[in-house]
């Protein structure tokens, strides 16, 4: 009998019950799922477990075509090989996607379909109770993690990407990204002039070694006519934790920034005007503005802080908008 805590030894031996399986479901998701835990553990509990565990993973999005709970029950390998895999692109996808919307990047597009889909599964939205277990997401994924790459690259690098797996042939946007966080690592003039092939291995290699990015992807099946979307948006979304220095500034977070320099302009105007003062009127502006800059304060750190991690030429972005 297999419980939360257990190890798995034999990946396609201890599934077969569903127990084990659902556990895993429940963690990711926070969803509680009723587990038959029979003390005399019989297929058709099996079933009903793994029955279960596949349900639950629909609702959040997979695209299960191939898996039935009587393959898993079997201990079939390529079944429980292929979903393992299938959950592993679908929630480290999920979770690196999350990470925008905690840094302010607006996920859901307009008229937008209300569903997160990776491949063609869909998943209703949904609110979960923990901050580390993964929610579903109000716009495609896909579509999510190629509007984060063109906000990153279409300015500094002119490149303007339509889709998760005939763009990415070339290698330059692979590249682009690796510039963007590391422009030492890469010299754009030659990645432009060079053969998809080149690009592609320079790029894996480069985000592997430097990134610590791993790879997911061969050079091969990204030159095929058919690349997998999955795994090149698995492969992309993990640049979005890399890439962290380059998340946009929230709403709240620019009305602050533009309230402190506003009141900088205003104590600049004030300090001026009081040179000539008495003193007993200067010490009571000192006074006034030291209690403004105590209310002040968090939004100088925050604006500093991110002001050390910007790239340079950023601010230029910034002033612009």
């Amino acid at each position: 009998m297999h419980s939360s805590s257990e190890l798995v030894e034999d990946l396609f031996e201890d599934l077969r019950d569903g127990v084990l399986l659902c556990h895993l479901i429940e963690v990711l998701t926070g969803e509680a799922l009723p587990i038959n835990k029979a003390k005399e553990s019989k297929r058709v509990h099996h079933i009903s477990n793994l029955t279960t565990a596949l349900a639950a993973l629909r609702r959040r999005g997979l695209d299960l075509v191939n898996n039935n709970p009587a393959d898993i029950a079997n201990g079939n390998p390529r079944i429980i090989c292929g979903l393992i895999w299938q959950m592993i692109l679908h929630f480290q996808i999920e979770t690196n996607v999350q990470l925008l919307k905690e840094w302010g990047f607006e996920l859901e597009l307009a008229n937008s379909p209300s569903t997160s889909r990776i491949g063609n599964g869909n998943s209703p939205f949904g609110k979960l109770p923990h901050q580390l277990r993964i929610g579903r997401l109000k716009a495609p994924v896909d579509r999510v993690v190629l509007r984060w790459v063109n906000a990153q690259l279409a300015r500094p690098y002119n490149i303007n990407l339509t889709d998760m797996d005939k763009s990415w042939r070339d290698g330059i946007a692979f590249n682009a990204l690796i510039h963007r966080i590391r422009p030492e690592l890469v010299d754009m003039d030659i990645v432009y002039r060079s053969n998809p092939k080149t690009n592609l291995q320079q790029a894996f290699r480069l985000a592997k070694e430097h990134l610590h990015i791993r790879p997911l992807l061969d050079v091969e099946d990204m030159l095929c006519d058919k690349s997998d979307k999955r795994s090149v948006i698995t492969y992309v979304s993990q640049f979005i934790r890399t890439l962290k220095h380059l998340r946009p500034i929230a709403t709240c977070q620019m009305i602050d920034d533009h309230s402190l320099i506003s009141w900088m302009e205003d104590t600049l105007s004030i300090l001026r005007s009081s040179v000539d003062a008495p003193l007993y009127d200067q010490y009571q502006t000192y006074l006034s503005l030291r209690k403004q800059y105590f209310e002040h304060r968090n939004a100088y750190y925050s604006l500093r802080e991110y002001a050390t991690k910007l790239p340079e030429g950023e601010w230029n972005q910034i002033e612009a908008r």
